[in-house]
């Protein structure tokens, strides 16, 4: 390499992974996406240029809160941590810290290294004479953390060479020469005098409102079959924005997914004191069976070596019941101050695909390996929809025909952990959007009971005969059906599992599915049609069409589709039809597109269809709910027959009614620049209970402000003004709302996007 060379290439190594495709699930044109997947390794190294990045100080990272045993975490609420790179005004404590970069696993401050493989050279006798041999010398492995969602995640990998080379004869017992000034070295830095920092993560009473720093795992209650109790941790090859880790660049990469770590724990005890973790695993679910080379990997940290260790894995397989796993934390290296501990998983990269579940996990001391008692009863599924067959119904159309079918009964499943008999009460009660309980469906505490056998489980079936009667001047009307368990008061160690929410919403739209998407469904030929049915209650106007499309395998969003509304199939009689749309992907798990129709489009009660005509051959891949089964109204035409879908589930569809629609995009999300330019931060984020809202220096908290929240729709949910920066959302349904705040004397407003998740 030329002595004077200012520029040049480095190089990483990575593995070509080689993958033979099983197939889709298909029924004839029908496709039920995830595909499945199997993969043949076939590793090989190989070198692609590509840039060494700097690191500089802002990718030093600070995390806040060690926590303290026990640690329990059964995911019945969001416990994820959610980062904001605003720099926090007030005083830290820094208890860990993720380094910019790692040399060979090894966090360093400053590393001198070159771009190209460097070399020891043997030679004959003289430095001009015959070359004998030529080695190649020591290598090093560069991983880089600079991701603002997880700083402890690696975000890209490079290698560099010793940076000098070793020439040498074999009549020398030494080397002849180090040459260092046949290539350019160059030295990776680290800014030691510049800080990110995020906000506290500690609510009212200094409670933790996380236990887990990063959010690429998925909280949820609808992967699991038969979890622990509600609620589970999934893993899988897409972020926590439903996209791809691979960003559609191979539909068969392959690698490292999502990581569930654990903050920086207080380990600092003696071996005596047998701490033992334990959690419960499930593959699949009702979700993408992971294969025998994909895996759920266990990871414990060494504080004082800064190392990651592997401690328990478990290879791909089909779906089984929770299983438990209980390991013994009896290392010097992990009983430190700083402790932490994560889950991996190795998955395709281009998609939901390789499902893992994990729940309950627990750290504590005085354990032991048959330690699988746990002193708690919960609940375990979550409640659907009170009707038998629409999970939501416009509010005007209700109040048109409040005879639509309600479900007979409301069933509760509860599962008891302890290895005794608990006598548990049950009641329920729902109250509307203004917080107002229905005091007809409170039923009183200790009334029903139930003995739960010692970890068994029961079910309890409550009729459900109510109107939703409320007021009939609004487009909307939320009612929160609360569940409620009453174990014995010393049999119980997690009390937010004996409490379920569920809200039935009513909006302006008809839906069959309840908002997540377990699969992905399409047609696979060109000119298909696909035909949704649902029945209108009341002559409205309709809108627009909320459509979800999953990114998985192949990118379609430059695929095209007519949308279209039938008032019949058979014969086929088009109402409607916009051509040429394309699948739009937004940038939230689970979170629909919609579609305006550019015309007026006037239905009378009746049964109507609304879908899709495909351009090509492509599958669209539409979010498929596995969790409800409205087959019965999906029909498709590949070849001028209308047949039933064959596939259970429910497809993503859900028509918009009403006399305008607001899209989430009228809200603005970015700032308007007011006169002083101020700038605030939310959290926590994901919210359960409330929320926090900091404001720089130049509005303080000692001045009251207006605070205003929307939900996505573009309605009002709470309009107050605020000094304290607290407010109360716990009677906010899940979703996502729009925060926006300004000066009492200030026309203008900031706004934030939260996510609220009970």
């Amino acid at each position: 390499m030329n002595k004077a060379s200012v520029l040049f290439l480095f190089y990483f190594c990575f593995s070509l992974l080689s993958f033979a495709q099983e197939g889709a699930k298909t029924n004839g044109p029908e496709v039920l996406i995830p595909l499945r997947v199997n993969a043949e390794l076939t590793k090989a190294r190989d070198k692609l240029p590509t840039t060494l990045m700097k690191s500089p100080g802002a990718d030093f990272y600070f995390i806040l809160d060690t926590l303290s045993l026990p640690f329990r975490d059964d995911f019945s609420t969001y416990t994820l941590k959610s980062y904001d790179t605003l720099n926090y005004n007030q005083s830290l404590v820094v208890d860990s810290m993720s380094f910019a970069f790692t040399i060979d696993g090894i966090p360093v401050n400053s590393f001198v290294c070159v771009a190209d493989t460097t070399w020891s050279y043997i030679f004959k006798d003289t430095l001009d004479s015959v070359l004998i041999s030529k080695v190649a010398l020591t290598s090093y492995e560069i991983i880089y953390y600079s991701d603002p969602y997880n700083p402890f995640r690696p975000t890209d990998t490079s290698y560099c060479w010793s940076p000098f080379e070793v020439y040498d004869t074999v009549l020398q017992v030494s080397p002849d020469t180090i040459d260092t000034l046949r290539i350019t070295i160059d030295t990776l830095y680290n800014a030691l005098d510049t800080l990110t920092v995020y906000p506290p993560d500690t609510g009212l009473g200094g409670k933790v409102v996380s236990l887990w720093i990063d959010e690429h795992a998925y909280i949820n209650s609808r992967y699991p079959i038969d979890p622990v109790t509600i609620g589970v941790a999934t893993l899988d090859g897409v972020d926590e924005f439903g996209q791809p880790y691979n960003g559609f660049s191979d539909p068969f990469g392959y690698g490292v997914a999502d990581f569930l770590t654990s903050k920086p724990i207080d380990l600092f005890y003696l071996v005596s004191d047998s701490i033992y973790i334990s959690f419960y695993y499930q593959p699949e679910g009702i979700g993408n069976d992971p294969q025998s080379e994909d895996s759920l990997v266990l990871e414990f940290y060494a504080p004082k070596k800064r190392t990651w260790h592997s401690v328990w894995s478990t290879t791909g397989r089909s779906s089984h019941n929770f299983r438990h796993v209980i390991l013994p934390i009896d290392q010097l290296d992990y009983l430190r101050d700083g402790f932490q501990f994560r889950f991996k998983n190795y998955a395709t990269l281009s998609g939901a695909f390789d499902h893992w579940h994990i729940d309950y996990v627990r750290i504590d001391r005085d354990r032991d390996p048959l330690d699988s008692v746990i002193q708690d009863v919960g609940i375990v599924t979550a409640t659907t929809s009170v009707f038998q067959t629409y999970e939501a119904v416009p509010w005007k159309h209700y109040l048109a025909d409040t005879t639509v079918t309600v479900a007979p009964l409301m069933d509760v499943h509860m599962h008891n952990l302890l290895d005794d008999i608990n006598l548990c009460g049950y009641k329920y009660s729902i109250r509307h959007n203004d917080g107002i309980i229905d005091s007809t469906l409170v039923l009183p505490a200790g009334t029903n009971t139930d003995n739960i056998p010692a970890q068994g489980e029961l079910t309890r079936s409550t009729a459900l005969d109510y109107f939703f009667n409320w007021s009939t001047n609004t487009d909307s009307a939320v009612f929160e059906v609360i569940s409620y368990l009453i174990p014995e008061s010393n049999k119980d160690t997690i009390r937010k599992n004996d409490t379920l929410r569920f809200y039935q919403r009513f909006y302006n739209y008809y839906a069959y599915d309840d908002g997540t998407a377990e699969g992905g469904y399409g047609l696979n030929a060109a000119g298909a049609k696909l035909a949704y049915r649902f029945n209108n209650i009341k002559k409205d106007t309709l809108r627009a069409i909320d459509m979800y499309f999953v990114q998985q395998s192949y990118d379609q969003s430059g695929e095209t589709f007519h949308l279209t509304v039938w008032s019949s199939i058979i014969p086929e009689t088009i109402v409607h039809q916009q051509k040429f749309m394309k699948p739009v992907y937004e940038d939230s798990l689970n979170e629909f597109h919609t579609y305006l129709l550019d015309d007026l489009v006037i239905l009378n009660p009746g049964t109507y269809y609304i879908g899709w005509v495909q351009s090509s051959d492509e599958v669209l891949n539409i979010g498929y709910d596995l969790n409800r089964n409205t087959s019965s109204s999906v029909f498709y035409n590949v070849a001028g027959t209308w047949t039933q879908s064959l596939l259970g589930g429910t497809v993503m569809m859900r028509p918009l009614f009403g006399d305008t629609v607001i899209l989430p995009l009228a809200v603005e999300e970015q700032f308007e620049v007011m006169e002083t330019a101020n700038i605030f931060i939310v959290f926590p984020n994901p919210a359960s209970d409330y929320i926090q809202i900091q404001v720089d220096n130049q509005i303080k908290f000692g001045n009251s402000f207006h605070v205003v929240i929307l939900d996505l729709y573009g309605r009002e949910v709470i309009s107050e003004i605020n000094s304290s920066g607290m407010i109360n959302i716990e009677h906010l349904a899940d979703g996502i709302y729009f925060v926006k705040i300004g000066r009492l004397d200030a026309d203008n407003f900031e706004t934030k996007k939260i996510f609220i998740s009970h």
